[in-house]
């Protein structure tokens, strides 16, 4: 209540702020004191930044659950997120973007919360913004922290005499290693070999301006920054108008503490958000160690199993076991792709003020489960394929057999042959069924949230339109795995010309028949429902 009188939507808005800082960090919930000190912080942010309680909380736990920092480093961040929208380019929801991109490598490389946000609002002056510029300096961390992979990375660094061991050294600043880098700017191409083209504009912005990042670096670790942006911007008539309205909800709620009869009208109430309180306590009490011992009983469900299908025993070939590793890999490439789908569409249920506070609530949890779900099968593929691993080395230690052996010699060529395009059509073959779930897994998540008329409707038809995208990208990939059926087959058995015109008009009636169902669709969330209106 005492939070509510100087808030924006007052004590709701508070209780809204727990539930979401209860949800991004149950660790929080065992101990008070430190759930309200991260709850001062964004209301700190929510009055330095204008953002709305609920976003502040997103953002601020974002960004302290990428570096693991504690509740007593939320002021920290606080100021570092303010300080940075207030000297940089990029708006606080910006920064939390690309801060989630990179934030986990950040932290292993010995970068902290003030130079990765100085890195952010660097290349927000260049015009690279949000998750891309995250993704570019994650990138560019990882190449420099492992001292260059690639042969043509490491000719260019030998040319210019750059140290590989100083590249690596996590105790000289991250600043510093990009000066050791600026000989790579006399030569474009050499930008390109060392970071690759996606990442070049990213890493020329860098390197090229390490002095505006040092200060820049300075400027976000300026203490009281958030303190100071919150008076300035409370200090008008709205917000005079925003603290009476919550000082007056507070006061109304806070009638029954003090005996007043009119406090028992709201009793229900405030029982109902203890009543919740209490059972997001039983959810998220001791979440840690539960989640722990769940991804450990899967990593066993995982060695289990390949050593139920893969093992000696089973008599699978290599060729199998790689199968199952890239089938596996697939998989976790997938599932990491759809958790960050998830992710970024939590992130705008979470601005969309159109849905009401606990209809949103509820539908960011129901993500997240969803999220948990696609990390178990990540790990359970994992735990599977470090097995698979240990057969094929197993295997492969034995000795080969010796060229002059009769099994090897006898094969005729035909036969030879044969087997190669046999061989050749069952990587095909896996490779389709791969890439059709990677297809399949998208068009299943999406359509389940087109479906779900609690939605917002903008989400709802963005949803159905990457449905769209998905289906007609399956119809394609289908009818180019069938064509290429032919380059599998010896010449007496491929694909006459009236084969490949059915074939091919087969999946152009079936994109007709897709765009017409997502126009249908669309539709049908855009109608306007007379009878709701009728008197």
């Amino acid at each position: 209540i005492e939070l509510g009188k100087g808030t924006k939507g007052g004590a709701v808005a508070v209780v809204e702020a727990y539930k979401l800082i209860a949800s991004a960090k149950p660790e929080l919930l065992e101990n008070v004191s430190a759930l309200n000190q991260v709850t001062e912080a964004v209301l700190r942010l929510s009055q330095a930044s204008g953002m709305e309680m609920p976003d502040a909380a997103i953002a601020l736990t974002d960004a302290m659950n990428q570096f693991n920092a504690p509740a007593s480093e939320a002021s920290k961040y606080v100021d570092v997120l303010a300080a940075g929208a207030k000297y940089g380019a990029a708006e606080i929801p910006q920064l939390t973007d690309a801060i989630l991109e990179f934030g986990a490598v950040a932290k292993v490389s010995n970068v902290d919360i003030k130079e990765s946000a100085a890195l952010v609002e660097l290349l927000a002056e260049k015009g690279i913004k949000g998750a891309q510029a995250g993704t570019a300096i994650r990138n560019i961390m990882l190449e420099i922290n492992s001292g260059f992979t690639t042969k043509e990375a490491r000719t260019e660094l030998d040319k210019y005499g750059i140290s590989f061991e100083k590249l690596k050294d996590k105790t000289i600043p991250f600043a510093d290693k990009l000066e050791l880098l600026k000989p790579l700017l006399s030569d474009t191409t050499s930008i390109v070999n060392t970071f690759k083209k996606e990442n070049s504009a990213a890493a020329i912005s860098l390197i090229a301006n390490t002095t505006r990042l040092k200060e820049l670096t300075d400027k976000v670790g300026e203490f009281g920054v958030a303190q100071e942006q919150a008076n300035t911007r409370t200090d008008t008539l709205t917000g005079s108008i925003d603290k009476l309205e919550s000082a007056w909800g507070s006061f109304i709620l806070s009638l029954s503490e003090k005996g007043n009869a009119g406090g028992e009208f709201l009793k229900f109430w405030v029982n109902d958000a203890i009543a919740t309180l209490d059972l997001l306590d039983g959810w998220f009490t001791s979440s840690a160690r539960k989640r722990e011992k769940e991804l450990d009983a899967i990593r066993k469900e995982g060695a289990d199993s390949a050593n139920k299908h893969y093992s000696d025993k089973n008599k699978k070939s290599i060729e199998d076991l790689n199968n199952v590793i890239a089938w596996n890999n697939a998989t976790i490439v997938e599932n990491t792709r759809a958790a960050k789908e998830l992710e970024k569409l939590n992130e705008k249920i979470a601005k969309d003020t159109s849905i009401g506070g606990a209809e949103r609530y509820e539908t960011i949890l129901a993500n997240r489960k969803k999220i948990a779900q696609l990390n178990n099968e990540t790990v359970f593929a994992g735990a599977e394929n470090a097995s698979v691993k240990g057969f094929i080395q197993q295997r492969t230690a034995k000795p080969a057999k010796k060229p002059d052996d009769p099994k090897i010699n006898s094969k005729k060529p035909d036969a030879i042959k044969k087997e190669a395009l046999d061989n050749a059509k069952k990587l095909s073959d896996s490779l389709y069924e791969l890439q059709k779930q990677r297809l399949e897994r998208t068009i299943k998540i999406n359509s389940e949230i087109a479906a779900d008329d609690k939605m917002n409707d903008d989400v709802r038809i963005k949803s159905l339109e990457l449905v769209q995208q998905k289906e007609i990208a399956l119809v394609e990939l289908t009818k180019k795995h069938s064509l290429d059926a032919d380059k599998f087959v010896t010449s007496e058995n491929k694909l006459n010309a009236n084969q490949k015109t059915y074939i091919a008009n087969e999946a152009a009636n079936k994109i007709v028949d897709i765009n017409k169902k997502t126009s249908e669709e669309i539709a049908k969330i855009n109608q306007f429902d007379s009878k709701e209106y009728e008197l």
